[in-house]
């Protein structure tokens, strides 16, 4: 699976969305349930999408291991946006901010 990153792909093309983002509490609980998202409950959650949708069942393994890789980089993502010469978020405050967050397992799982 190939998602490339970038600071500004796959975001909306007005700031005015961002305008109230003022700190990473804006983005709890969303963002810290993101990262702390248990592998075992998307295996349970993908073995109820029919075959049909996904074809080969490797395919669908290789992408539920893929997004569990990549929520440990979710808020990196954001803080790359945050830095963009785009300036996103104008009202966004240093003193509130812990830009750090529970680093997700990498472990894959089994379909």
């Amino acid at each position: 699976m190939d998602f490339p990153d970038a600071p500004l792909r796959g975001v909306y093309g007005l700031n005015d969305v961002y305008e109230r983002i003022e700190s990473w509490d804006n983005f709890n609980p969303w963002l810290s349930r993101i990262e702390r998202f248990p592998p075992r409950q998307l295996q349970r959650i993908a073995g109820e999408i029919p075959s049909e949708w996904y074809g080969e069942r490797n395919e669908l393994h290789r992408l539920l291991d893929c997004l569990l890789e990549r929520r440990s980089i979710v808020r990196q993502l954001i803080e790359d946006f945050r830095n963009s010469s785009r300036n996103p978020f104008p009202n966004w405050t240093m003193e509130r901010s812990t830009p750090f967050g529970t680093e997700a397992s990498g472990e894959p799982i089994a379909v």
